[in-house]
């Protein structure tokens, strides 16, 4: 999951900064943060 920057500690270039480089030179991706809850998904 996604690390949730907490706001007196990292400004959010410098958050962005991380996130591109935790992810250089990888294909497209999607980073996803969750809550920690079960959810539940239904399709028609």
């Amino acid at each position: 999951t996604l690390p949730i920057p907490r706001k007196q500690s990292i400004s959010a270039g410098l958050y962005l900064a991380y996130l591109e480089a935790i992810s250089y030179n990888l294909p497209p991706l999607l980073f996803v943060r969750g809550n920690q809850k079960n959810v539940l998904t239904y399709y028609s």
